[in-house]
């Protein structure tokens, strides 16, 4: 879906975030996920969620801070603009003088998926 909704920068920004997890964290970016949780929220009990913080969402938001491909413009608002929710981008746009949302923020959220991917967990989908 990233590369239906974002195009290019998607995929080349998920190269360059795929390098990183496999390099720095051991963490293989898979063809299909087992599990897809594609939305910015979700429920996991303490001690998972923090070592999942701990072990991966800190050094990928840090590195990500550092690299200018995870800042382009994402190309979300060309499609929230045929949307009811296009408020939402008039928003963020006089929030942070940013005109669309960067993909870092949809890589981020897809982080959580890629992490959990080869756990052996027990996962509700509700």
């Amino acid at each position: 879906m990233g590369a239906h909704w974002f195009g290019n920068v998607w995929d080349e920004a998920l190269l360059v975030l795929s390098r990183f997890l496999r390099k720095e964290l051991r963490i293989n970016m898979p063809e299909e996920l087992r599990y897809a949780i594609y939305e910015n929220h979700f429920i996991a009990r303490g001690p998972l969620y923090r070592e999942y913080v701990h072990s991966c969402l800190d050094p990928v938001m840090k590195f990500m801070q550092q690299e200018p491909i995870f800042s382009q413009p994402s190309g979300y608002r060309k499609h929230k603009e045929r949307m009811a929710e296009f408020n939402q981008i008039n928003h963020y746009q006089e929030a942070t003088g940013v005109n669309d949302w960067i993909i870092g923020v949809f890589l981020l959220e897809h982080l959580f998926s890629t992490w959990i991917n080869d756990k052996n967990l027990n996962v509700v989908i509700l």
